[in-house]
């Protein structure tokens, strides 16, 4: 969930007086404001189970270079408000392969955008179980990666949401 924390730095430079130069060595102030995304994974409480997520790692699907991780999604008893969205996290040092998560071509799939640290997939409905694969691939050696979360809300009503997390070994 990103957050915007606003600052403002202030800066004085004094240099030293030199005698026989009068102008240097006047101190002078500057004002720089700056702005930071921070981005964490918070586990969320949601109303009520709007859906309902598993993900698996298959075997043989792991490697040092890459990893696919199998995501099933189907909505639970609530009606579908229309478009939903599944976000995939990727492991520390891997980074989201949208061209090989493509082409799974699950049903109803509108969308896919990579993430700094996600894929990001977009449905025009999920319409019974939907089951797709997600591969990153390895950009920087990394140990011991934490859980990867997998999201999945209403586009239109983002509290109607689930959150998995998917242990990687």
């Amino acid at each position: 969930m990103p957050c915007v924390l606003e600052y403002t730095v202030r800066i004085e430079w004094l240099t030293p007086l030199i005698a026989d130069h009068a102008n240097i060595g006047t101190p002078w102030t500057m004002l720089v404001n700056r702005s930071i995304v921070v981005q964490y994974n918070a586990e969320a409480v949601s109303s009520g189970d709007f859906y309902q997520l598993s993900a698996k790692v298959p075997k043989g699907k792991e490697t040092f270079d890459s990893i696919t991780v199998n995501v099933c999604v189907s909505r639970t008893g609530v009606q579908s408000n229309g478009m939903s969205v599944v976000e995939v996290g990727v492991p520390s040092g891997f980074k989201g392969d949208i061209s090989k998560t493509a082409n799974n071509n699950p049903r109803y799939l509108k969308h896919i955008e990579p993430g700094f640290d996600k894929v990001v997939l977009y449905f025009d409905k999920i319409a019974g179980k939907t089951c797709f694969d997600v591969t990153a691939g390895r950009v920087d050696k990394v140990t011991q990666s934490e859980s990867m979360p997998i999201v999945a809300y209403d586009y239109y009503e983002p509290g109607n949401m689930f959150i998995y997390f998917q242990k990687i070994i």
